[in-house]
């Protein structure tokens, strides 16, 4: 999302809809042929009416996504989704060459609401981050990012692992919170040392 940003692609402050977009950016566009999103919607500019509209925003974007990845258009354009990701627990153990193994427990669930705001609990079957931060220097929330990746879940409980270089301090689900979470402080926890 920082390279939309220093490329002037988008403007304003981090809003639900840039969150959706910063979504879009970095699980769909790695996977496309463009590198900005707007690239497609050059084609619109300086034109007269009818004017684009999000409709063609979204119709051009799920044009480019492939098709593994074309439910996040609907979930992120056309449905009211939220996820309840959690970390129940995160360990690390010292191997022997000096690297830390991270053992994750998370409990994930996706729903959608209507338009009243009733919650539905809904099948996942979505590719979320898992990862790990060092230790944060004094008067930041974050410290170094030390492992992050894109897993596959369905809605439960699960057991992940990862390998670091170093003691991380924070690991857990979703660490860069680009999911609408209803509670996204319990996505990180605090490594224990084993």
């Amino acid at each position: 999302f920082s390279k939309i940003q220093s490329e002037n692609c988008f403007h304003g402050r981090e809003s639900p809809g840039s969150k959706e977009l910063k979504r879009v950016y970095l699980n769909i566009l790695p996977n496309s042929a463009f590198g900005c999103p707007t690239h497609d919607l050059h084609g619109f500019s300086y034109q007269g009416p009818p004017y684009p509209n999000a409709y063609a925003l979204v119709d051009r974007l799920r044009e480019q996504t492939p098709e593994e990845l074309r439910y996040l258009i609907t979930d992120l354009f056309e449905e009211i989704t939220l996820f309840e990701n959690k970390t129940v627990e995160a360990v690390a153990e010292k191997q022997a060459d000096g690297k830390y193994l991270v053992r994750l427990t998370v409990e994930c669930e996706k729903k959608k609401a209507d338009a009243k705001g009733v919650e539905e609990v809904v099948p996942m079957n979505d590719f979320l981050e898992i990862g790990a931060y060092a230790k944060p220097e004094s008067g930041k929330r974050y410290g170094k990012l030390l492992h992050r990746e894109r897993v596959q879940l369905v809605g439960g409980k699960h057991e992940l692992e990862f390998v670091v270089d170093e003691l991380p301090y924070q690991a857990g689900i979703d660490p860069r919170n680009l999911l609408i979470d209803l509670v996204p402080a319990d996505n990180l926890k605090k490594v224990t040392l084993r």
